[in-house]
């Protein structure tokens, strides 16, 4: 009776330890190809996040290198959380 019991137990246990390859997926996250920052061509960089009345601004300044930076892109995302 005690090997019937230690058998059901041990098999339990081991249901118990693989749900966890069920698990709901992490949420996706940027990855690095997502984000570029190249600071190589910039001479000067700012950014501000400012709130007011429950609305929210982002501004981004980039100033390049004169005679050196031909084009700049700045893609900025604001995510509200709930």
């Amino acid at each position: 009776m005690k090997k019937v019991i230690s058998t059901i137990i041990s098999v339990v246990i081991m249901l118990c330890l693989s749900l966890t390859a069920f698990a709901e997926p992490e949420l996706q996250t940027p990855s690095d190809d997502d984000i570029s920052v190249c600071y190589l061509y910039t001479d000067k960089i700012s950014g501000t996040l400012s709130i007011s009345n429950k609305a929210a601004t982002c501004k981004s300044t980039v100033r390049g290198i004169s005679g050196t930076t031909t084009k700049i892109v700045i893609t900025q995302t604001l995510q509200k959380k709930n």
